[in-house]
């Protein structure tokens, strides 16, 4: 996890935005979004994290050594974090099946835009969609 993601996690913990916190700072706007393209000084690292209420070490670092709230906090970001990306390959991967599907006129353009709309969504209206078409193939 990169020094920005960090800073964005713990500023949606504390309920500021970046802007905010670039303000307060007298950080140049957007500075924080520019923290994944170059390291920041360690008088900007100082004040961010004393503006955070954190050691410098939650920062920086990935591992325990930073103390477990930050962690723990942390860690369950990066499963998030891997969570997204796994599924926005997965996303990638269907589209190129159904891509192939409709290149090779298996299925119709609308059948593969339900395809990726059911896919997309979440858990409990999958269920809902299963559930509907399970009872009106019973009725027909």
């Amino acid at each position: 996890m990169t020094i920005k993601e960090r800073v964005q996690i713990l500023l949606k913990e504390k309920g500021i935005s970046a802007m905010q916190m670039e303000n307060d700072l007298g950080f140049a706007k957007g500075y924080i979004s520019k923290l994944d393209k170059a390291s920041p000084t360690a008088d900007k690292l100082l004040k961010m994290a004393d503006y955070l209420d954190v050691p410098t070490d939650a920062l920086l670092k990935d591992d325990a050594s930073r103390g477990k709230r930050y962690s723990v906090a942390m860690t369950h970001a990066d499963a998030i974090l891997k969570e997204k990306k796994m599924i926005q390959e997965n996303l990638l991967e269907l589209d190129k099946i159904l891509k192939a599907l409709q290149d090779e006129n298996i299925a119709t353009k609308e059948e593969l835009e339900f395809i990726r709309m059911y896919n997309s969504a979440p858990e409990d209206i999958q269920v809902r969609v299963r559930n509907e078409l399970k009872a009106s193939q019973q009725i027909s």
